[in-house]
């Protein structure tokens, strides 16, 4: 029984060390960031900017005078509202501004619809495919700089045929809120810029990218669930398309306020991991026949548990093992160490005050919120689940 118990320790063990271990590595990769920018284009790309809202009114005026005030040359690109469920007040307001407002029907709402509904409407009104070069997402609470349709001109006169900027928090009000915005950057750092750093793909956030515009038309009908930005993520690797990360090209995004928010954002995101992972894993044998690393790295980082899980198991293995055997609970105490490093060293210094210290306090409460979330994941895919913004 005893060789049973060591065996199952074992195989735990190593179970949780790869992706520790994984985390660890690249967030080593990021720690000492350089800003790199792409040379200033001659060259100016025609832009179109979907913008989807859903029940939005609070915040997305906001969101459309910010690209209103974009530096870049007015007549080189479009903004696209999809107004889904928002109040006539806020859609007039919309209709006066210099915009394409469109308010669909849904009798199912999503992202994926309203961006689909919007390439409808644009190439059958008669648009040709080359009416555009880029094709930008954002969200309806997202502020950008002036100089972001710069930046994404650049990159793609560099070659680049899909980019995500750097997405940051533009609220840390509250607890939630701060540790939300810490998330973030974390993910910015190791599986943004660390991963384009070592010569992977970066990972997209479902906002602040850009996609070549032809590319997009063609592929955007083909996403068939909530977590559209990992489908689209999944499409581009599998076509070896490359996904650049633009570190100094900021996209202001609201962060979650309230522990039932997180409960439910995270419920959806956790679907969408586990949906793409099972359509990844299928792709698996042909990525590695064709050498495709870049997406085999992809489909191991879907293995990976979201990273408040991951601390919360370690610890209460080490807990357990420590009761049980002490001399082999050394392990899981280092291993736990290593991950406790690994986020510490991916967090960037103005998130690291006496309100960051405080707030970890939540942290386990979280913790317990997603693995409630694992159980009830099923399908939650499936449905849209609204994150709600503005105060």
């Amino acid at each position: 029984m005893e060789h049973v118990l060591e065996a199952i320790d074992i195989l735990l063990f190593c179970l949780f060390f790869l992706p520790v271990l994984y985390i660890f590595v690249f967030s080593i990769s990021a720690y000492k960031k350089n800003i790199i920018k792409y040379p200033a284009s001659a060259k100016r790309y025609k832009f179109i900017i979907f913008i989807p809202a859903y029940k939005e009114d609070a915040v997305i005026e906001q969101a459309v005078d910010s690209v209103l005030a974009q530096k870049y040359d007015r007549d080189l690109y479009d903004i696209v509202v999809i107004s889904d469920s928002m109040s006539d007040e806020i859609n007039r307001k919309l209709f006066l501004k210099d915009i394409i407002l469109l308010v669909p029907k849904f009798e199912k709402s999503s992202k994926s619809n309203s961006l689909k509904y919007a390439v409808d409407y644009i190439t059958e009104g008669g648009s040709r495919i080359d009416t555009y070069d880029v094709a930008v997402i954002l969200d309806s609470d997202n502020i950008v700089e002036p100089n972001f349709l710069y930046d994404i001109c650049a990159a793609f006169d560099n070659g680049m045929k899909a980019v995500q900027a750097r997405r940051v928090a533009k609220n840390t009000q509250t607890d939630i809120a701060l540790l939300d915005a810490v998330s973030e950057e974390i993910n910015n750092s190791i599986f943004r810029y660390a991963q384009v750093k070592r010569g992977y793909s970066a990972a997209l956030s479902g906002s602040g990218m850009a996609f070549e515009y032809s590319w997009f038309c063609e592929n955007i009908h083909d996403t068939l669930t909530a977590g559209e930005d990992k489908e689209l993520e999944r499409m581009l690797l599998k076509q070896h398309i490359f996904i650049d990360f633009l570190n100094d090209t900021l996209v202001y995004d609201e962060k979650v306020k309230k522990s039932s928010s997180f409960y439910s954002q995270r419920r959806r995101w956790i679907a969408a991991q586990f949906d793409i992972l099972k359509m990844a894993l299928k792709d698996l044998p042909d990525m590695i026949a064709e050498r495709n690393i870049d997406y085999c790295n992809k489909i191991f980082q879907w293995t990976i548990l979201p990273r408040v899980l991951l601390i919360g198991m370690l610890v209460i293995m080490a807990i357990i093992t420590t009761i049980v055997s002490p001399v082999n609970s050394i392990k899981w105490w280092i291993l736990f160490l290593i991950l406790a490093f690994a986020m510490a060293f991916a967090i960037p210094d103005y998130l690291v005050d006496k309100r960051f210290k405080r707030a970890i306090r939540h942290v386990p409460y979280l913790g317990l919120l997603m693995f409630a979330n694992l159980f009830r994941s099923k399908n939650a895919n499936k449905e849209f689940i609204h994150t709600e913004h503005g105060d």
